[in-house]
């Protein structure tokens, strides 16, 4: 019987009606195959070891850095509907700044092992990304109450 070591990453309360959770399967039956990603409507549930830790931060980067320009750029989300942007520059700008963000927290990062640790470095990531996002753009700003309500996108 085989046993994995799964990696839960969870869309954070940065994205209004994210909710989506990833389990990567970070053994794979054989050398050769790549780790999988299902995704799935709640967690599910994870287990680790320290041998795979280097690459279990890998992957949930990986991860993170396609997942999240996707998850705020979408049309009704405020890193869009609050700037004029298009949904390109979104995602360029959101993964610019989150390239930059884990530069700035690589010391600090918890290391990923499950889906406990996996939100808390993904609420870093994602907060140091989205208030770079904002000052960045600020000059694209719209003026709106929902767009001046930072609870908009400030982890609920």
């Amino acid at each position: 019987m085989k046993t994995s070591t799964l990696l839960v990453v969870t869309s954070m309360a940065l994205c209004t009606g994210c909710d989506r959770t990833a389990a990567i399967d970070l053994e794979p039956e054989s050398a050769e195959a790549e780790p999988t990603v299902a995704k799935s409507p709640t967690p599910v549930a994870t287990a680790s070891t320290t041998a795979a830790a280097p690459k279990r931060n890998a992957l949930f980067l990986g991860l993170f850095g396609k997942q999240l320009p996707t998850d705020l750029c979408k049309s009704e989300q405020y890193f869009r509907a609050c700037f004029q942007v298009t949904e390109e520059r979104c995602k360029q700008v959101v993964t610019e700044e989150l390239d930059k963000c884990v530069t700035i927290h690589a010391a600090t990062l918890p290391l990923v092992r499950d889906g406990q640790t996996g939100a808390a470095a993904g609420r870093v990531l994602g907060q140091c990304a989205g208030t770079a996002y904002d000052v960045r753009l600020i000059g694209k700003r719209i003026q709106s109450k929902r767009c001046n309500d930072p609870s908009q996108w400030v982890g609920k």
